[in-house]
């Protein structure tokens, strides 16, 4: 403990103690040190700071001894917790949220890759469909969101091209072709979807709505089977259900069957398109700000897939 530190204890024991003997029992100094200290300070001060009568107590110029060590002390401790901070601000996690369906295993992926270049800089990813989001997005706790663009005078944007989704078509459904990855759009086809049933995604009602509108201009209207939690899962359950389809992309598709057994219809896209943003806190913090970037080149020069 510093000096000055020893002081002001020392000083704040007085209060309530009979003698210099009882300060030091209370403090576990000698009572030889706390004379030689309080002595020094009196000479070079000029000013006694404790009667040493029995009961012994603080003088005025004591009390003032007192208000201005704690105020030293005070600023220490600030100090000391600012830099403690500027030391552990690279350990600080980086919070991002994904709204996005389909961009949540692509940023899991790419910010993997990230913090296994930057092990000292830990990330947290969490994905948040309408049943989190509520109606609104707290953002008390997020440093970056991928998907929703939001209307926040706190964070800076960043657009995402829009990608290109597709229908899938399992190794199962008929008109498979194991030739091509690709079949052409034919609204002919596209319309047989009255006939096929949907597989959705459950808590993004928001998506489900503006695929629903969407296809029901080009007079297709879904009957969703079920809703299922990801996207990945939703291929899963087409594989499982025959005569059901849902939306995608090929990152998607080829994250949950590598072998490339199945079939994509690629969508125009005034029939469908899914414009994101990265959102990013306004901060002079250069590692959110550095994900942000890297997040960036990583949507807009993913495979092929991700653009119209």
């Amino acid at each position: 403990m510093s000096t000055h530190r020893t002081l002001l204890s020392i000083l704040k024991t007085v209060e309530y103690s009979q003698t210099l003997s009882d300060v030091a029992n209370r403090l576990f100094i000698s009572q030889p040190y706390i004379s030689k200290l309080l002595k020094e300070t009196e000479q070079e001060y000029h000013v006694t700071l404790v009667t040493r009568a029995k009961p012994i107590e603080l003088t005025d110029a004591g009390m003032t001894m007192i208000n201005g060590l704690q105020a030293i002390v005070d600023e220490e401790n600030q100090l000391s917790e600012s830099l403690l901070a500027h030391v552990n601000q690279g350990n600080q996690p980086i919070h991002v949220a994904v709204t996005d369906p389909f961009l949540s295993d692509i940023v899991t992926d790419g910010l993997s890759r990230y913090y296994a270049a930057h092990p000292n800089q830990p990330i947290n990813i969490k994905l948040l469909n309408d049943i989190s989001l509520g109606n609104q997005i707290d953002t008390q706790n997020i440093d970056i969101l991928v998907g929703k663009r939001l209307l926040d005078a706190h964070f800076k944007h960043i657009h995402v091209p829009d990608r290109e989704l597709c229908l899938f078509s399992s190794s199962h459904c008929d008109g498979y072709d194991p030739d091509r990855l690709y079949q052409p759009f034919q609204y002919e086809s596209f319309k047989a979807l009255n006939t096929h049933s949907y597989i959705g995604f459950t808590g993004y009602d928001a998506f489900q709505r503006y695929v629903n509108q969407s296809f029901k201009k080009e007079d297709v209207n879904l009957t969703t089977a079920i809703t299922v939690p990801t996207a990945a899962d939703a291929l899963r359950a087409v594989d499982t259900i025959s005569g059901s389809t849902t939306v995608t992309t090929l990152y998607t598709a080829e994250k949950v069957f590598p072998d490339h057994d199945f079939n994509l219809m690629p969508l125009p896209a005034n029939v469908l398109s899914l414009a994101s943003t990265i959102n990013y806190r306004d901060t002079t913090d250069d590692a959110i700000v550095n994900v942000a970037q890297y997040l960036r080149q990583l949507l807009s020069f993913q495979d092929n897939s991700m653009m119209v």
